[in-house]
């Protein structure tokens, strides 16, 4: 990621460094050219599509494929459609989108496709696996699900040619178990991820990923691993070795999750020759988490109508956020911070009913936080509101409004330039539908109306909208991002990254158009590796985790996350200065989830492509019973809080909020309870005894908040083991 500052820069296309890595009779021979380098054109699109149609026609002479959903033996003839297990000089097809285990004694096939589907393959201590050709997991054009593989089992395993991820698909490569995985060359796109399951065995198995020749895996990376059987405090597992490459590893992911047992943290080391600038090694060290995560019930308040949105805002000019909840019946609560952390309701402002969203900005330019409403219904119409906080104190007057010719979609604060100054005035970027087909438009805010300053097309089903900055919704940039699907002979999911420009010269203009690996369902944006440029978070309903890094070249980073996440807010919880991630999944049956991530910087000075990476480790995973989570919002400061509104079973929705500290880890002598010399299921069977509220205190009470509860539990964790 590189260092600057301004407004993303348009895209440049370039080639990776590949060298004469190839596989000319392949259908993903270009994969590497259609990496995440924008929007797919008609060109690319039709190349493509006859690039498969030939490689059907070359295939049909032997195109066996696994036909058992259900899974089975590899070496059983009865599960392969041609009706012979493949061998030395065959090829195996895995097309079936389902998930299925394979349990194999002995593979030793030439090629092996994996167009769909989520494999286990697992294979015995002394069994051979070996795909001498090519190893191709991609995943299915047709329906853009990706396909993932997963190598479980003891032993060493031997891929010729390792090629993961097809265009925008984010397919992934899993090495469980200790596996070693032997590759000669390999290349990924940018969607696609490479898994590392670690256990207590990793650390003196050889490398997860061996390459022989040359490596160009710029994609993500994801660590993972379960409570008893993971790598102790104080080791290293060595991830990715290229000391022994011909050529050497071109690129290594340059994002990824690190999701440990509670109580343990893995830092990453990219290792880099500086002589030749290639990467040698990639490694992680197990450490003991400093501290643990607590994320506590404060508040919980019945808000009846669900709200549709959640501003985040300090409204009275105190320094200390507020709230307002955005509600479809046009009844809005507004919530004041009071000195304790707490949210305390003030006001609740009233705007037409059928409310679509709302945005926060000094609409009027006289230094207070003002509101604006989009709303939608039969009698009234379509119309933005101004709401103006005139005297700074959440007291809100109703302001200027007009009607809107479409459909609202989302609203944002978005800073437009003056055409006869050199000063910058707030206003607010309106995305509407018509037909499907999405507008976004800038209007000019003043104490006494809103005027329309340009507008500019978006593609079809616009959705979501927020200001591309670092979440300053006081002064927003004059960049916003848009989702929508685009315009091509194969649509596909976009934000639109929207740049205002005089009026005289049209009042907008689309500067980038990025490619997602799915439709977004929320985003938001903030400086995550302290380059001075913002990143773009967004969660997608593919199941991904898509990261927008607006360096010299824009480039999108994805990675795979539960398929039911709803929400994202960042915020500096810790009060570090750094930046933390909160996801809200629901996860059915009015039950809902919260993890909250830390963003970690790894240096890798010297590298072919960028100085730095960075990585979201997990700092905690928070139940939240009885609620569904729709709106989000991460409160930063010495009393950080976390806020979020949903529905329950009742069909009543609930507020939350929900304070967040971090307690240091101390000793172990404290979680031994049955000073047996050892933190183990015994201790963690006490506690469990103990959870919920203690009355009178209790011994498991670890930071001493009055309830036995995940910060706890952390803290335990963290001192599994021998004391």
């Amino acid at each position: 990621m590189q260092a600057g500052t301004g407004s993303p820069p348009s895209r440049t296309v370039e080639e990776p460094p590949m060298g004469s890595l190839s596989s000319p009779d392949r259908k993903v021979a270009a994969m590497s050219k259609s990496e995440n380098r924008g929007i797919m054109n008609f060109r690319t699109v039709t190349g493509l599509l006859l690039a498969l149609c030939c490689v059907q026609q070359v295939s049909a002479q032997s195109f066996n494929y696994w036909i058992d959903p259900s899974g089975g033996l590899w070496n059983d003839p009865s599960n392969w459609s041609d009706g012979f297990v493949p061998g030395p000089t065959d090829a195996g097809y895995l097309i079936l989108d389902a998930d299925y285990t394979i349990l194999s004694q002995e593979t030793t096939a030439r090629d092996l496709y994996v167009d769909a589907g989520r494999i286990d393959f697992r294979t015995t201590a002394s069994a051979t696996l070996s795909v001498s050709g090519l190893c191709e997991i991609t995943g299915n054009l047709n329906s853009g699900n990706p396909a993932s593989l997963r190598l479980f089992g003891p032993g060493t395993a031997a891929i010729g040619e390792l090629q993961l991820g097809l265009a925008n698909i984010g397919s992934e490569l899993s090495i469980a178990a200790a596996r070693t995985v032997v590759v000669d060359t390999a290349v990924s796109t940018s969607f696609s991820t490479l898994r590392f399951e670690l256990d207590s065995h990793s650390a003196a198995a050889g490398a997860a990923l061996d390459v022989r020749d040359r490596a160009f895996l710029p994609g993500t990376l994801v660590l993972s691993g379960s409570v008893g059987d993971f790598p102790e405090a104080g080791d290293v597992v060595l991830l990715a070795d290229g000391r022994q490459a011909a050529t050497g590893i071109q690129a290594l992911p340059r994002f990824g999750l690190i999701e440990p047992p509670s109580g343990l943290d893995v830092l990453l080391d990219f290792n880099v020759n500086q002589s030749t600038g290639l990467f040698r090694l990639l490694t992680g060290k197990v450490v003991e988490a400093e501290a643990a995560a607590s994320v506590i019930l404060e508040q919980d308040l019945v808000v009846n109508e669900n709200p549709i949105d959640l501003l985040v805002v300090d409204l009275d000019g105190d320094g200390d956020d507020d709230l307002v909840l955005i509600r479809a019946n046009g009844k809005h609560p507004v919530l004041l911070r009071s000195a304790s952390g707490s949210f305390v309701p003030s006001t609740e402002l009233s705007s037409n009913p059928g409310v679509v969203g709302g945005a926060a900005g000094d609409f009027d330019q006289d230094g207070f936080i003002d509101l604006a409403i989009i709303s939608s219904t039969v009698a009234l119409g379509r119309q933005v509101e101004l709401f103006l906080n005139l005297n700074g104190d959440a007291i809100f007057s109703p302001g200027p409004f007009t009607s809107l010719d479409e459909e609202p979609v989302s609203i944002t604060a978005i800073r437009i330039p003056d055409a006869f100054s050199f000063t910058d005035s707030t206003g607010v970027g309106i995305t509407t539908a018509s037909n499907s087909r999405g507008k976004t438009s800038a209007y000019k805010t003043t104490a006494n109306d809103l005027t329309k300053a340009g507008e500019v097309e978006v593609g079809d089903e616009p959705g979501p909208s927020d200001p591309i900055d670092d979440e300053n919704k006081k002064d927003p940039g004059s960049v916003i991002g848009v989702a929508a699907e685009s315009d091509a002979l194969v649509p596909q999911p976009v934000l639109q990254i929207i740049r205002t420009i005089s009026p005289t010269s049209g009042g907008l203009e689309i500067v980038e158009t990025v490619v997602l690996s799915g439709t977004a369902i929320d985003f938001a944006s903030g400086d995550l590796d302290e380059d001075g440029i913002p990143e773009t978070l967004v969660i997608t309903d593919a199941g991904r985790l898509d990261l927008i890094d607006y360096g010299t070249q824009t480039e999108v980073f994805s990675v795979p996350i539960a398929p039911n996440a709803r929400a994202i807010a960042l915020g500096d919880l810790d009060s570090e200065g750094g930046r933390d991630v909160v996801i809200a999944f629901e996860d059915g049956a009015n039950q809902g989830r919260l993890c909250i991530y830390e963003a970690m910087i790894w240096p890798s000075t010297g590298a072919p492509d960028v100085n730095l990476r960075f990585t979201l480790n997990l700092r905690s995973e928070v139940p939240i019973p009885g609620i569904e989570p729709g709106t989000l919002g991460a409160v930063s400061g010495s009393e950080s809080r976390i806020v979020l509104a949903g529905e329950q079973t009742n069909g009543v929705s609930r507020f939350e909020s929900r304070r967040y500290e971090e307690v240091p880890i101390g000793g172990c002598v404290s979680a031994d309870f049955n000073a047996d010399g050892r933190v183990d299921s015994d201790d963690l069977g006490i506690l469990i005894g103990f959870w919920g509220v203690c009355k009178g205190g209790c011994p498991a009470d670890f930071n001493d908040d009055g309830m036995v509860g995940p910060a706890d539990l952390g803290v335990l964790f963290s001192e599994w083991g021998p004391c």
